[in-house]
């Protein structure tokens, strides 16, 4: 095995072993704006530990962002809740998720990507 091979392995084994002490990256799609949205909600004031237990719970229970938008507040308060400031995080999430939808049309924030970084 060349240098180059070896380094490359070293480093899946060093990922694998993270991913198996942390967990796997919640994130896993950093090409969804709206997930990386929610999840920027649910960061505030919590650790990265309870903010993707959060999230997690979330898309567990809400498996679309229209489940999530459309749900009684306090079921989605609940299940926020380890993220900390649940009663500000849930219906933030869901008042996001209904301007969007109200001024786009759909639940999705593609057309950010036709504007520049300030126009965004």
């Amino acid at each position: 095995m060349n240098d180059q091979n070896l380094k490359r392995e070293k480093a899946f084994e060093v990922h694998r072993r993270l991913e198996k002490f942390y967990g796997v990256r919640v994130n896993s799609d950093p090409a969804d704006p709206i997930e990386e949205l929610v999840v920027t909600v649910l960061s505030q004031n919590t650790n990265d530990v309870n903010r993707d237990k959060a999230y997690t719970e979330l898309i567990k229970q809400f498996p679309t962002w229209e489940d999530v938008m459309a749900a009684d507040e306090g079921e989605v308060i609940q299940t926020v809740r380890i993220a900390g400031l649940a009663n500000q995080k849930g219906p933030r999430i869901q008042n996001i998720l209904k301007q969007i939808k109200d001024e786009r049309g759909e639940l999705s924030l593609e057309f950010l990507r036709e504007y520049s970084s300030d126009e965004a």
